[in-house]
């Protein structure tokens, strides 16, 4: 490592030798005093050119100079070895920089990934939305809320009963219960909406009371239908990469009871009849609205529900090895008219359009009913 101390003095005491100046120094080699003065006290390092032009003037070598003594007996071998300092000096300097620049680029790019961040992470969500009741449904709508833009497409709203409707609403509810439209269509243009910033209402701020409280009003004649409106979340831009959700929004099961396969069976062998054939527990009724039949096949820990209603059936299969519920209506004993798989311990849609009115009613009445004792 050169010692630009030493070297500045020495600079200094060589100059006085020949009885100059700073300014007549400064003079010879077309620079100022100031850089000089400075050399000589170490503050500034003199360029490669400078250095070569000191040692015609001083009449001495480079590695004495960049030694910061005269070339002796006791130090010829450092001297003859200033080359060697010298290149390491230049890596010292290379290295430093190198150093910096890579300190420069990293912050830079953490500034960047914190910007980002910041203002990227989990700003985008992509929602299916669906709907139905007794007259008409819904099940192929989208919607994808970011800070920029949102759009929705609402599906084809199908006559269950060939109703014809003659209006189309969606709103969703406030806080203080005040109701705001943000979409509303007559005629046949009922299936697509996009918003390009400029509604406030229907905006990403806004995404948490529309996913949470949104209707579907038709109006059909002097009839209205109020429909609620399903949110099922397809991905999300969460860290790191988009992932797929399949979350259903609004659901109202309560899944935090317990579900006990013993306490089950205790409840089966006690209140069914048993079929030793078939190793399964067995009951059979019927009110003013249904028949059921309620099976636990005790083999595999499966539960079947089958209610028999004037125009459809419902079937619930339930297991409880993995704790997945199996759905369908089946219209007129042969066509299936809507079906589902649910997982009651994830809370997770597992295939189809996952109804929680249906998933409430067989918890309630028959999975929780089963355990209690």
């Amino acid at each position: 490592m050169l010692d630009w101390d030493k070297i500045g003095r020495f600079i200094a005491e060589l100059r006085k030798e020949k009885g100059m100046t700073q300014q007549q120094l400064s003079d010879i080699l077309y620079t100022s005093r100031e850089n000089v003065s400075k050399w000589e006290r170490g503050v500034n390092n003199p360029s490669t050119e400078t250095i070569i032009e000191l040692t015609k003037i001083f009449d001495l070598s480079v590695n004495e100079l960049l030694a910061g003594e005269r070339k002796s007996q006791t130090n010829e071998e450092v001297i003859d070895n200033m080359a060697v300092e010298v290149l390491k000096d230049g890596h010292s300097k290379i290295k430093k920089i190198f150093t910096r620049f890579i300190i420069i680029i990293v912050a830079l790019l953490l500034m960047f990934l914190t910007y980002y961040f910041i203002n990227s992470y989990n700003t985008l969500y992509v929602y299916k939305i669906s709907a139905a009741d007794n007259d008409f449904e819904s099940n192929d709508g989208i919607v994808i809320f970011s800070k920029n833009k949102s759009y929705l497409k609402l599906g084809e709203i199908r006559d269950v009963n060939n109703t014809l409707y003659d209006k189309v609403e969606i709103f969703y509810k406030t806080k203080d219960n005040k109701e705001i439209i943000i979409y509303k269509s007559e005629g046949e243009n009922t299936t697509l909406m996009s918003i390009n910033g400029y509604n406030d209402y229907f905006s990403y701020k806004n995404m948490k009371n529309i996913i949470k409280d949104s209707y579907l009003r038709i109006t059909y004649g002097e009839n209205v239908d109020i429909l609620k409106l399903k949110f099922q979340r397809d991905m999300s831009n969460s860290f790191p990469i988009f992932t797929e959700d399949n979350k259903v929004i609004d659901n109202h099961a309560d899944n935090s009871k317990e579900i006990s396969l013993e306490k089950a069976k205790a409840y089966f062998e006690k209140n069914f009849q048993y079929d030793e054939v078939r190793n399964n527990y067995f009951y059979n009724s019927k009110n003013n609205e249904f028949s059921y039949n309620v099976q636990f096949l005790a083999s595999t820990d499966n539960l079947i529900v089958l209610e028999e209603r004037k125009e459809n059936s419902y079937s619930f299969e339930y297991s409880y090895y993995n704790q997945s519920l199996n759905f369908a209506i089946i219209e007129n004993k042969s066509n299936v008219k809507l079906n589902f798989s649910y997982d009651i311990k994830r809370k997770k849609c597992l295939n189809g359009k996952c109804d929680d009115d249906l998933i409430n009613y067989f918890l309630e009445n028959y999975l929780y009913k089963f355990t209690e004792q």
